[in-house]
């Protein structure tokens, strides 16, 4: 549990800073990728009656959207707030186009 503990320190303490914004989302996929090591998705043994992972699923990749868009610089404040307003909020692709653009 501690390495789980510093990754998603990791996730939280990261800022763009002065790393160039692909940079910073390949550092927070890096940590993603590692906490999914640790802690990956549930799975269900009847997938036509379950309910519950997909909602968790699409949770998690909201949750991955808000911390990416949170360590940005201010420069990306418009865009940011405009994807927040978004509902439902877009994938994490859709939202790294958004903010390239």
């Amino acid at each position: 549990m501690s390495r789980v503990f510093n990754l998603q320190y990791g996730v939280v303490s990261l800022k763009q800073g002065d790393i160039s914004m692909i940079n910073y989302f390949t550092k927070l996929r890096i940590i993603w990728n590692e906490l999914d090591n640790f802690r990956p998705y549930p799975f269900c043994i009847h997938q036509d009656t379950c309910y519950v992972v997909p909602v968790i699923c699409q949770r998690k990749c909201e949750d991955q959207g808000m911390q990416f868009l949170r360590g940005l610089n201010d420069q990306y404040n418009n865009i940011r707030y405009h994807i927040l307003l978004m509902d439902p909020m877009p994938s994490m692709s859709k939202i790294l186009s958004l903010v390239v653009q």
